[in-house]
């Protein structure tokens, strides 16, 4: 065959390669469709680690190690784009994290597996909440991430219900929100409207594929 055929051959075969690994949600770079947030993360579940960033790698690597988990999509960022994210099942206090689609690889915004007193979860409207309880106290911190994964803090609430330490001299009880002092009736209000009321339900949550390494 003669060298100008072959390369125009070579290269008619390469496109369609291309085209037939793009996925059709995806975003064009070039002549190739990178997947979506979807099928980037499909993938990942699957089992299929190419697209993860450097350090998202050894963070998904930790997480596959905690064994028993369960995910689930939510736009955090309001970029129309889904997040991944992903704890222990049904025990979100023993690891939980997000993973973010960039458009051609896979970030960790979050991986929080440090202590069982605190965690962070996904909310219906697209808000975060961490939650940290101890010493007989009780921190809520509302947020939402920003395109570039920084946290943009919404609400922080907060609820000192017993004193665990006798030199301790703290009002007790005692609730905040906002940095403002409020009652216990109208901090159980808030907490039940902006927390939850806003939980996911378990069945929101789909456990990971074992097989996915």
């Amino acid at each position: 065959m003669h060298a100008a055929v072959r390369d125009r051959v070579l290269f008619a075969v390469l496109g369609v390669l291309c085209l037939a690994l793009s996925c059709h949600d995806g975003q064009r770079r070039g002549e190739c469709v990178l997947p979506g947030p979807e099928a980037a993360y499909d993938a990942l579940l699957r089992g299929d680690t190419s697209l993860l960033a450097d350090g998202a790698a050894e963070n998904w690597r930790f997480c596959r190690e905690a064994g028993g988990l369960e995910y689930g999509f939510q736009d955090l960022d309001g970029d129309g784009g889904d997040e991944l994210l992903v704890q222990m099942e049904d025990c979100p206090a023993g690891m939980n994290a997000v993973f973010h689609y960039n458009g051609e690889s896979i970030d960790c915004w979050e991986l929080d597996a440090v202590e069982m007193t605190g965690w962070s979860e996904p909310l219906a409207d697209g808000t975060m909440a961490r939650m940290y309880f101890y010493g007989g106290c009780r921190n809520y911190r509302m947020f939402r991430y920003g395109p570039d994964g920084s946290e943009m803090e919404t609400h922080v609430f907060f609820a000192r219900d017993e004193l665990i330490y006798p030199e301790d001299r703290s009002p007790c009880p005692y609730h905040e929100i906002d940095g403002r002092e409020v009652t216990a009736d109208e901090f159980d209000r808030f907490l039940r409207q902006e927390f939850l009321e806003k939980r996911w339900h378990r069945e929101d949550w789909t456990p990971v594929p074992e097989a996915a390494s």
